[in-house]
Formats: C-alpha cells, structure tokens, sequence
C-alpha cells in the first residue's frame, strides 16, 4: 500500500480531531450538563432566563393584572431596587421584624441613650440566620445602656444601596455615630445592576441602582423601573439587559461560542473566577475598587456633613476569607486597610475577633456568622466607641 499523500494525512488528522470534539460536545452537553448548569452553577450567557424563571413572571404579571400592583409590590422598591417593609417577618431568621423606622428591631418608644448609633450595609449587618437580639446592633445597645441602635441593614446591599439607605431612612434619625458594613464580596455588588449577571446562581429578577465615577465625581446610575411589573416586562420582551448594560461592570461575559457546551463551561469557569472578590481587590485602579472606595467616602463625607460625629467602616470577613485570613493576611487586604486609613476612612477589621474567638467558638451558620460571633463584633466595636467617642469613655 503507498504512502497516505499530505494533504490526505491532514484530512484523515481534520476528521478525526472534529470527531473527537464532536464526542465531548456531546458528552459535556449529555453528562456534565444538567439543565443548563453546571456544577450547579448557570452556563454563560448568565443574564438568559430559564423556562422556570420566565413561568414565574408571567403568573407574577397575571397576579398584578388580576388584583393590582400591590399585590406584588412587597420587597421591591423602585428607589433602592429592594428594602425590608414595616411589620415583616424576613425570611432566613429566627424573627425578623421590621420597625416603622424601617431598621431591624420591635416597636420601642422614643430613646433616651445619649448616644445613637444606625448602622448600615448587607445581610451581615442585618443578621441573617440570627434572631433580632441576636446581631451585633441588639447586642451592643444591651452590652451598654448609653447607646441606642439603628439596624438599617438589608439582605444583598451593596455599599451603594447602604449609602443611599442612608440618605432616604437614616439621616432623619439623626445619628451621633454611623457604621457601615463592609463585607468583603460587596466590591463586586458595588458595581452590577442585574443582580443575575453577578450573581449567577439567583434564579429570579432582581435590579439595583448603582454609583460610577466621573472626573472623581460619584454619580448614581438610578434603577430604572418603577414598578416591578415593569422590571419583568422588560425582562419578559429582553430590553432588560439593554436597558442596563452602559453601566453594569458584568455584561463582558458572554461566550464567544454560544453553540458549543464546551466552550461555555470554559467561560463559566472564567467568568466565576474574575467575580471572586480576592481578585476584585488585588485591582486598586479597577472600576470595583475605585468605586467602593468612593461610595464609603462620600458616605462619611455626608453623614458628617448631617452630624454624625463618629463615621466607622467595619470589614466582615466571609467564612472563605476567615479560614484563609488563619495563614495570614493577604497582600489585598493589607493594601485595602492600609489604602482606607490613608484616605482618612476610619475602619475596624472584624476578621481580628473571629480569629482570635476561644477554641470551640462556632463561627459560622450556613452563610453567616453566629449569634456568638456577633457577641464578639459588638465587644469589639464597643471597644473602638469607648476610645473614640467622649460620651461613652470607659466608667
């Protein structure tokens, strides 16, 4: 038999390699995918809605049409995109209830501690999974009569909707001393707006506004639907990611190959690895960074400028971070601490009570901390207020 001719070698080799890839198109799409997922996590594009999701807004829409908008108004808000209401019971705690100020806690008569003290930012300040004298606020106030807080945290904020939170509920209560919440992960909140493109396990609808900086100047970048009918129209007929991609910092990740299950698996695991906040914040000139770091001035900038004497920045650490933070502190999170004292942002790391809490201290619940633990914050924000606040100088 004579030899194959190179051109022959070279088909035979083309054919053979596309069969092969034809065979693990098949098999990824066949085994490793199940119902758009994989390892239970979306395949790109992320902000695609699954026959599930569109089968939930369309009977949410039938719902509106039948019995008005209010009824399925709860939870959205078409300033801040979502915030707790009056009188509810927040899923994923103990007991959640939501006063008319609007922060966490029971219907109480005016205050007489000296010292107010409205605290603000995600579900680590609010206290997911804990009951409501279980957080950090409750505790504190019981740890010493002479201050009276403010619970103003909500589930999924980013430092954003805390500022803006501020500025609608919190400054007319007039605060001696704000404290905002920082959880790690928020740099990567600060700068989304479909809440799916970043996150890409939240199966629902869910739109934020956000902050950018122009010429140095913070600007808002307004949610943009007034109802939540209108969100899920607009999410229904797909303008809703048009509508929102001049300014969400996550509409880059889209396969370049939509048709191939292989290469959105790659993208998938691509796209989730620029989303970990480590990577965020090994970046101080990117977009996340530079963000964050100026919605948390312009928020003690205002909450001085409305008579807050005190302004703290408290850093959570996630369960992730924690048990990283126990071989040292990372060089991301010594520049960010180092880069808020700079720009004159006072701030306290709460990794410090969480590592050194007693053998045997439980930490953690499923995603947040523990009532312990957050007996642990309160000592140790208690113990920054006693040096820096007169009022409360150690008895």
């Amino acid at each position: 038999m004579g030899k194959r001719s190179p051109l022959r070698r070279t088909i035979v080799t083309l054919v053979a390699v596309l069969v092969t890839w034809g065979i693990a198109e098949v098999i990824t799409a066949t085994v490793l995918i199940e119902d758009g997922r994989y390892r239970d996590i979306p395949l790109p594009p992320f902000g695609e809605l699954g026959d599930k999701t569109v089968a939930r807004l369309e009977a949410t829409l039938a719902r509106a049409e039948r019995d008005g908008e209010d009824a399925i108004r709860k939870g959205f808000d078409a300033e801040l995109g979502w915030c707790n209401e009056f009188g509810e019971h927040v899923t994923g705690t103990e007991s959640g209830w939501i006063n008319h100020l609007g922060a966490r806690g029971p219907e109480e008569p005016p205050w007489t501690a000296p010292i107010t003290l409205a605290c603000f930012g995600d579900s680590f300040t609010f206290g997911s999974e804990v009951a409501d004298d279980e957080t950090w606020a409750w505790q504190l106030r019981s740890k010493d009569a002479r201050i009276h807080t403010l619970n103003f945290g909500v589930g999924g904020y980013g430092t954003g909707q805390a500022l803006l939170r501020y500025r609608r509920d919190g400054v007319k209560t007039n605060p001696d001393v704000v404290v905002i919440g920082l959880m790690l992960e928020n740099i990567g909140r600060n700068v989304s707006r479909f809440r799916r493109l970043y996150m890409p396990r939240e199966g629902g609808v869910v739109v934020k506004p956000r902050f950018v900086v122009n010429d140095g100047a913070l600007e808002l970048v307004p949610q943009p639907y007034a109802t939540r009918s209108a969100m899920y129209r607009a999410a229904l007929v797909g303008s809703l990611q048009s509508d929102l991609a001049s300014h969400d910092y996550w509409t880059g990740d889209d396969p370049l190959v939509r048709w191939s299950p292989i290469a959105r698996v790659m993208e998938q695991r691509s796209a989730m690895s620029r989303r970990y906040h480590e990577v965020l914040w090994s970046d101080p000139a990117g977009e996340p960074y530079q963000v964050t770091l100026a919605i948390l001035e312009a928020f003690r900038d205002e909450a001085r400028a409305n008579g807050a004497e005190h302004v703290l920045v408290v850093v959570y650490p996630s369960r992730r971070d924690t048990n990283r933070f126990r071989h040292g502190r990372p060089d991301w999170f010594t520049g960010l601490m180092a880069d808020l004292e700079a720009r004159g942002l006072d701030a306290l790391d709460l990794s410090v009570p969480m590592l050194e809490a007693p053998e045997g201290t439980p930490l953690f619940l499923k995603h947040h901390p523990t009532a312990e633990m957050h007996g642990l914050f309160a000592d140790s924000i208690l113990g920054w207020l006693r040096e820096q606040v007169p009022g409360l100088k150690q008895r």
